[in-house]
């Protein structure tokens, strides 16, 4: 169930860009009113959905597989937008994103065989406080983040933070509320959002290739190295170079797709 949780909050996320780029378009051509506007670019808020079970998805599949795995899973969700592109918008793919798409599959492959499904290891409260300190240094980043680099670096570890809290929040089977008082709860519901506005921002700023390029590879990297360092995430007997293998043709084929993470809709 945590793989088919990984590969659904891909497609989600793939299908949210997408959605989200055409209700812009939409918005934007349409004449009128605020109201108007918004009803012609509906599929923005369609995006928002997608985006919102992508990572519900993406949340119940960390709690029983490895950082690496998931969130390689996620990053390859630019692969799914790419060829909804193709097929909805009918775009084209250079050879060379053609040939990523595959590498991208193949990585996926070798991660789900190799890597040993599990929780996390429990962790002591100041990890918590730790996370949620993060938050706050990346939040004073965003405030003084001239550059693109800067804010997609700001927006990548954000969203490790996201990853490394929902692998590791404790969610009690009873007197849920009790996570009101939880560090990690809140550090990550503060990283999803400083990772968000950040992301935004440096798109403003930057071309959508390098700020994706940045932006999958710190939210990949630094949580994998993490969970496997330290907190219990584990490859089968005898699957390290499988897995090895697979994480990086993963992450080289999302790179190689990083274009497609911001679409743009001819009119």
């Amino acid at each position: 169930m945590g793989l088919i949780g990984a590969f659904i909050a891909a497609i989600a996320y793939g299908v949210a860009t997408i959605a989200q780029a055409i209700g812009v378009q939409r918005a934007s051509a349409a004449s009128g009113g605020v109201l108007r506007k918004a009803r012609a670019g509906w599929l923005f808020g369609l995006g928002l959905v997608f985006d919102g079970l992508g990572y519900l998805a993406s949340f119940a599949a960390l709690r029983e597989l490895p950082l690496f795995l998931v969130e390689s899973a996620t990053a390859s969700s630019v692969a799914v937008t790419a060829v909804l592109a193709v097929v909805i918008l009918k775009q084209r793919l250079r050879p060379r994103e053609i040939v990523a798409l595959g590498v991208v599959v193949a990585g996926l492959v070798m991660l789900s065989l190799s890597a040993e499904s599990g929780p996390a290891l429990k962790v002591p409260e100041w990890v918590g406080w730790a996370l949620l300190l993060a938050c706050l240094g990346f939040g004073l980043l965003l405030l003084v983040g001239r550059t693109s680099r800067m804010l997609s670096l700001v927006s990548g570890l954000a969203f490790a933070v996201v990853g490394l809290a929902s692998r590791l929040v404790d969610i009690p089977q009873h007197e849920v509320w009790r996570m009101i008082a939880d560090p990690m709860a809140w550090s990550l519901i503060f990283g999803g959002i400083i990772a968000v506005v950040a992301y935004g921002m440096a798109l403003d700023s930057g071309s959508a290739t390098s700020v994706a390029a940045i932006t999958f590879s710190v939210e990949t990297i630094v949580p994998s190295a993490i969970g496997l360092m330290f907190l219990g995430d584990s490859i089968r007997p005898g699957m390290g170079l499988v897995a090895a293998i697979g994480f990086l043709a993963t992450l080289a084929g999302c790179l190689t797709l990083a274009s497609r993470a911001e679409v743009s809709v001819e009119k």
